[in-house]
């Protein structure tokens, strides 16, 4: 009897055991179940986090994407009035011509930019209204026609065509086009001018250069519309067909800029008058430029750099 009573309380402490073993294992699940569910706690923040930047990034695009059909349109009415300053009273007969490179998938922004920068170089060289006109137009198309054919950036093109009219020999010599003096005496013989280039007047010698380059330029001539289905044009009228894309859109939204436009100056205004309130109240001076604090600056600048110099 003794011997199994013994027996008894050996497995009684051996069934302890067990139950102590038990409870440190539902501990252990329960203390991993805790740490599980601050894990997911962690990730659905982290998602969270993450979607409110994806969206934050969404907006931004959406932002700088209205903000560029905003500045495509405001840029086309800045240009119409600079064309429409500049061509005077030839603006018409401008305006007409610009519309009809549109069927070479032009620009029109950009074109007209272009006719009146070249209209209003040749008019401040002393050309007449006529003539600046002329040189516009032949200019214009063939900033494009030079494009097509040298594969060259639009803009690139009426760089160099530009600085032609000045005199500027470099760029326009990369293309194989001469407008030295030289060059210019020998196409003035050519229209029974003897007068020496270097005694003519600067409306003279800008049109003895127009003429020199139009006349180095009969392959470029009309390269546009020839080689408009190849690729490289293409992608030109491709790119110029989006730009107006671009910029119709914003004109849809002009009106309603123009409309909340008031309200945000004045909110704006409002804001500034509170924050110098708010400086004032802490009696804070608001920074305002000093002029004459600036020119000693750059007077003591200019006495330092001499010292360098010496």
């Amino acid at each position: 009897l003794n011997s199994l009573n013994r027996a008894m309380d050996k497995l009684s402490k051996n069934q302890g055991v067990s139950n102590l073993d038990l409870s440190k294992m539902t501990f252990n699940v329960n203390q991993y179940q805790r740490t599980a569910t601050a894990m997911n706690n962690v990730s659905s923040g982290m998602l969270g986090g993450a979607n409110m930047l994806a969206n934050i990034y969404m907006l931004s695009r959406i932002g700088n994407a209205f903000g560029t059909t905003i500045q495509k349109a405001n840029d086309y009415i800045e240009t119409m009035n600079l064309f429409s300053v500049v061509m005077g009273e030839n603006t018409r007969q401008a305006s007409e011509f610009v519309y009809s490179l549109e069927a070479i998938g032009v620009d029109m922004e950009q074109a007209m930019r272009y006719q009146a920068s070249f209209y209003d170089i040749g008019k401040s060289l002393g050309l007449t209204a006529k003539n600046a006109n002329t040189l516009s137009e032949q200019f214009t198309k063939l900033t494009y026609d030079y494009a097509s054919l040298y594969n060259l950036p639009v803009e690139e093109s009426f760089q160099k065509l530009q600085a032609a009219i000045v005199g500027t020999t470099e760029p326009i010599r990369r293309l194989g086009k001469d407008i030295s003096i030289a060059k210019l005496e020998e196409v003035a013989l050519n229209l029974g001018i003897e007068e020496s280039v270097r005694n003519m007047t600067q409306a003279e010698k800008a049109e003895l250069r127009f003429i020199a380059v139009m006349q180095q330029s009969t392959a470029a001539m009309n390269d546009m519309e020839r080689t408009i289905d190849q690729p490289a044009n293409a992608l030109r009228v491709l790119k110029a067909q989006f730009t107006s894309l671009v910029r119709d859109l914003g004109n849809l939204f002009i009106p309603i800029v123009s409309a909340v436009l008031p309200y945000l100056i004045a909110l704006a205004k409002f804001l500034r008058e509170v924050v110098s309130g708010i400086a004032a109240f802490f009696g804070i001076d608001m920074f305002k430029l000093d002029f004459n604090t600036v020119n000693s600056s750059l007077g003591v600048a200019d006495k330092y750099t001499s010292d360098l110099s010496d």
